[in-house]
């Protein structure tokens, strides 16, 4: 074989010129810019919803469906039972259908989808595992151990287990936590949670002491 203008001189072979995507690819693409730049999706998150819409996209292709505003609640009810098949756990499964969902609602799916975007499609049912919990000799332990050492990081250290364990307190919420949240006389912290629900909080004894200790001590040499 001669080299042509597709030929590298050296390898003798004709190049394959790649394949532009299809108009299905390019939605895809297009939603996953959207999910990571408008909606903030962590990278893993939108890695995975990737993985997910690429077997979409190849289901879609043998199914003869070029376009995502041609998809139909059939089709997503055969994409679901195609990932069965393929063996995917339950979780996998439930992620993808709804990347998939998202990904139609982002692309303006056919009237029939948009109708009745669940019709025909069961979502996998997922186990729920709760997760261990720390039995109060542990986390007596691990507080006692988080405020061993000199200066101001163990007084912090053990005040913020204190109040996470005795206010049950998440951690976003705790680390956002102003100086002015504590009234410290009545014994209350004043939370800001989801929805910017503001909520009073009573503090035990214990807390009381290493925040009023760490506010003392720490939060002078740390501000």
């Amino acid at each position: 074989m001669r080299c042509g203008a597709t030929c590298s001189p050296r390898c003798g072979r004709e190049r394959r010129v790649p394949r532009p995507p299809s108009e299905i690819e390019s939605g895809i693409d297009a939603f996953l810019r959207h999910a990571a730049v408008e909606r903030g999706l962590s990278p893993r998150t939108v890695e995975a919803y990737g993985r997910d819409l690429a077997l979409l996209a190849g289901y879609l292709d043998r199914a003869a469906v070029r376009r995502l505003c041609d998809v139909a609640p059939d089709h997503l009810a055969g994409f679901a039972s195609a990932l069965a098949r393929r063996g995917l756990a339950a979780r996998s499964r439930a992620r993808a259908l709804v990347a998939t969902r998202r990904l139609l609602r982002f692309a303006g799916a056919s009237e029939a989808f948009r109708a009745d975007p669940r019709r025909g499609v069961d979502s996998p049912r997922v186990d729920r595992t709760l997760p261990r919990v720390l039995r109060r000799d542990e986390t007596a332990a691990l507080i006692e151990a988080a405020g061993q050492g000199e200066g101001p990081l163990p007084l912090r250290d053990r005040a913020m287990l204190e109040v996470l364990y005795g206010a049950g307190l998440r951690v976003s919420e705790l680390v956002g936590l102003p100086r002015a949240a504590l009234e410290q006389r009545g014994g209350w912290l004043r939370v800001l949670g989801k929805g910017r629900v503001e909520r009073m909080v009573p503090l035990g004894e214990p807390a009381l002491e290493s925040v009023a200790r760490y506010l003392e001590e720490g939060w002078p040499v740390l501000a």
